[in-house]
């Protein structure tokens, strides 16, 4: 299921947000990375949350090429 997402996420340009928020329960965790990683060429997107999605340290270092960049996420 998460390799299909990530499929789709890196194929498809079609949005504009992307909200893989989670709680204590449900969350991507380990896998945030992995999504994340499969928006590395998407020219799109405007919004992102991630809050909550227990994803670790290796999520912010996920981040940092969009910010290092300049992505236009708001």
């Amino acid at each position: 299921a998460i390799n299909d997402l990530c499929t789709y996420v890196s194929s498809s340009s079609s949005f504009t947000t992307l909200i893989i928020a989670g709680n204590e329960t449900n969350h991507f965790g380990k896998y945030a990375v992995n999504v994340l990683r499969s928006l590395m060429n998407h020219q799109s997107l405007k919004r992102l949350d991630i809050s909550f999605s227990y994803g670790g340290d290796e999520t912010v270092a996920s981040i940092l090429p969009y910010i290092q960049n300049s992505m236009p996420l708001k």
